[in-house]
Order: C-alpha cells, then sequence, then structure tokens
C-alpha cells in the first residue's frame, strides 16, 4: 500500500503544480507523466480487481455508452485513434481513478492519507494564492501553483472543497474549516472569478437538500447554533468579496444592495452578445445557441465532430463567441446524444451514491469514509454545475477531477464493497 500512497502524492504534487511547469514550458511532460502515473496504478490494481460490482452498475453501462459513441463520432468525422483519446483522455483517466480506489484493499490508510492532503493542498494554495495577490494584485490566469494561463480552477476549486468544510464545520465546529473555507473565498476573490459567489451557496443548498438532508446535518443543538453561526460567517465573506468587485457591487459597498446589483449583472453578464457580430459571449445565450444550431443549422445527432473545438473558445457556425462550457463542448463536438450520455453519467454516479445514506449515517457518521462521501458528493455538484452553466474545464485538466473520482471509488469500496 506505501507505493500506492507515494503514486497519490506524486500525481497530486503533478497535478497541483500545473502552473509553474506551464511556466517552463513543461506542461505537456508532466500531462504524459500524470497519464502514466494513473495507468501504471490501474495495473496494479487490476490483478484483484472487484470490478464486477461496478459492471452492474448504471453508470458503468453510461460511461461505456458515452466512449463508444465518442468512438462513432471519431469513425464519422474519419478522426484518428489519437484524436478520440484526446478529446476524451480525462474522462478515461477520472474513470480509471474511480476503479484505483474501488478496487483499494487497504482503505482506511488511504483515506486517512486523502483527508489530511486535502486539507494541507487547500493551504498551500491559499499561500500561493496571498503571494501572488501581494505582489501582483488581482489577475485572473494566476491560480495558486495551478494554474498561469487561465483562472477557472479558482472558481472550481472553492466549489469543490467549500461546501465540504462548511459542512465539516458544523458537524465537528473546528474553527480550522471555517479558516479553510475562507481561503477559498479568497481564492476566487484573487483570481478576480465572480461566480464563486453565487455558486458556493448553491452546492452548498444543493447538497443539504438533495444529498445529505438538513435532518441528518441537525443531530443536536450545538449543530444547530453551528449552521447559524457559519451561515452568517459565509454571508459576510461573500458580501466583502461581492462589494470588492466594483462591476458586481456597483458602488454600493458592503451592502444589501450590493447583492441586488450583482444578480442583475450576473443576468445580463450570462446573456450578452458581441457588440461587432452579435455572437453570444455569455453562458447562458451560447447554451441557447447552440442548443438553436444544432436543431437548425444541422447536425443534432452527431454533432460536429472532435477536433470541432480543438483550441478554440468560439464557434461561429453557432453564433457562439464566448462561454463555452462543458455541455456546449459536448454538443458542438458530440451532438445531442454525446452531451445527454456525459450528463447522465455524473448524474448517475451522484444518486448512486445519494442512495448509499441511509447506509453511512448508520454505521460511518462522521468517519473518515463519512468525510470522503461528503466530498464525493460535493465534488460531483461542482462537475455538473460547472458542465451545465460554467466552463469546460473538466475536459481540460484532471484538477480537481481526480480528486472528486476518488472520492467516488472510496465510497462505494467503503460502502457496498467492505460492507
Amino acid at each position: 500500500m506505501k507505493s500506492r500512497i507515494q503514486l497519490y502524492y506524486l500525481l497530486s504534487s503533478l497535478v497541483l503544480l500545473r502552473g509553474l511547469f506551464w511556466t517552463f514550458n513543461l506542461e505537456n511532460l508532466v500531462k504524459l507523466l500524470c497519464e502514466g502515473i494513473i495507468f501504471i496504478w490501474f495495473f496494479l490494481e487490476v490483478s484483484k480487481s472487484r470490478q464486477e460490482i461496478l459492471l452492474k452498475a448504471a453508470p458503468f453501462a453510461i460511461a461505456f455508452s458515452y466512449l463508444l459513441w465518442t468512438g462513432l463520432i471519431s469513425l464519422v468525422f474519419n478522426e484518428s485513434i489519437l484524436e478520440y483519446y484526446l478529446y476524451s483522455r480525462y474522462f478515461i483517466l477520472g474513470f480509471l481513478m474511480m476503479l484505483i480506489c474501488f478496487n483499494s484493499n487497504s482503505l482506511k490508510r488511504l483515506m486517512r492519507s486523502f483527508l489530511k492532503s486535502i486539507d494541507f493542498f487547500v493551504f498551500v494554495q491559499f499561500i500561493a494564492c496571498l503571494i501572488l495577490f501581494l505582489s501582483l494584485g488581482r489577475l485572473e490566469r494566476y491560480v495558486g501553483t495551478m494554474s498561469s494561463s487561465g483562472g477557472s480552477l479558482a472558481t472550481v476549486w472553492p466549489l469543490t472543497f467549500a461546501p465540504f468544510f462548511f459542512l465539516r464545520y458544523v458537524v465537528r465546529g473546528r474553527r480550522l474549516d471555517l479558516f479553510l473555507l475562507i481561503t477559498l473565498i479568497f481564492m476566487g476573490y484573487a483570481s478576480g472569478k465572480r461566480a464563486v459567489y453565487f455558486l458556493i451557496p448553491v452546492s452548498i443548498f444543493t447538497i443539504l437538500i438533495f444529498y445529505l438532508g438538513w435532518g441528518n446535518l441537525l443531530k443536536s443543538k450545538k449543530s444547530f447554533i453551528r449552521v447559524i453561526y457559519s451561515v452568517v460567517f459565509l454571508f459576510v465573506f461573500l458580501l466583502l468579496g461581492i462589494s470588492g468587485t466594483e462591476s458586481l457591487s456597483q458602488s454600493n459597498g458592503f451592502s444589501l444592495k450590493s447583492i441586488s446589483t450583482a444578480i442583475s449583472y450576473a443576468g445580463e453578464y450570462s446573456n450578452q452578445e458581441s457588440a461587432i457580430n452579435g455572437e453570444s459571449i455569455g453562458r447562458s445565450g451560447s447554451t441557447f445557441n447552440t442548443i438553436n444550431g444544432l436543431f437548425n443549422k444541422g447536425n443534432v445527432l452527431f454533432g460536429n465532430g472532435l477536433k470541432s473545438l480543438k483550441g478554440e473558445i468560439s464557434f461561429s457556425k453557432y453564433d457562439v463567441g464566448y462561454g463555452i462550457t462543458g455541455l456546449i463542448r459536448e454538443l458542438i463536438s458530440l451532438g445531442l446524444v454525446g452531451g445527454l450520455l456525459y450528463l447522465l453519467f455524473f448524474v448517475s454516479l451522484f444518486l448512486r451514491l445519494r442512495s448509499m445514506r441511509s447506509r453511512i449515517l448508520k454505521f460511518h457518521y462522521d468517519s473518515d469514509l463519512f468525510w470522503i462521501w461528503i466530498l464525493a458528493g460535493t465534488g460531483l455538484v461542482a462537475i455538473l454545475i460547472t458542465y451545465v452553466g460554467y466552463s469546460r474545464v473538466f475536459s481540460q485538466t484532471l484538477n480537481p477531477l481526480i480528486f472528486i473520482m476518488m472520492c467516488v471509488g472510496i465510497s462505494e469500496n467503503g460502502v457496498r464493497g467492505k460492507s
């Protein structure tokens, strides 16, 4: 097991230092190293595989269908096996990470190492963000050591981990968790990402209503008090971020009116059009134009091929100038079927984990497995929100995809494999 833990730390370090490697033009080499580690790790586990449990599960069938459909599209448009792999590589690698953790035999040690590492990784990224902020100011392209070429991770990382720390504070009452929650909000602020102020509350609400359940969180009077305290605490810091972002606050400062102007701005921004050519540059407008284009301009079934968006941030054929989300990427490239299969895979994983709730709460409440299960849920919500309404980052990088899929695999292993 020691070698597996070492592989995990090596893989995590490479993924989290991507921004530094990019600066020195080493990103492609690091990508190959990460993929090599995942494949080696997978083959180390495959000899003692218990995949027959997953083979019968809906997520596996949907994943297999998605990969088959992607292969069919590559044949329709006469694209190579290499193009097929490059298009679906992060889906494949994420799925392999899930299988790796599902087949792990030393689960307790893996869970303990994983949870400790997440706290450490979040703290290190905060220090890196703070140094960059103090030296360079608010710059979107820098996100700690993770990115120096784009800022989507400054939204996706908080969206993945902030609800986890919020819930852990409510259950355990550790101030460290509130501090780590603040650092994640600061990450979004330092990189100038406005979506973080809206999406974190949406994610927390989704987890509480559709995954964990309000009643299961409020098990004691102390928990209820912590919920009130943490909600107020989170509200204050999110409002601080909004008031410090001129485009959102509209000079209203630290006031409730800033929230109103921020919501209005978000609605207008998501439906913006280019003044030059009328193409959509907001995410809602781009999604509408993509769906409209598929049905009215052809290719609703097969899309436009795997290379149609390669290296591009726009797709003029459907009047999409900017704001390409994961959903838009799949719809344009694979058509309606591919877009729905990708979405259904992660929805089915979320529902499968949600079905474990009663067993988790009965036998594992506040254990390492419980928190891995919570992080799997917050991560899947982050993937779904990002896919539908924010970015295609989960199709472009392993971070934080590998951490989320590891949690899914560990949860499956701990609840269904070991129970």
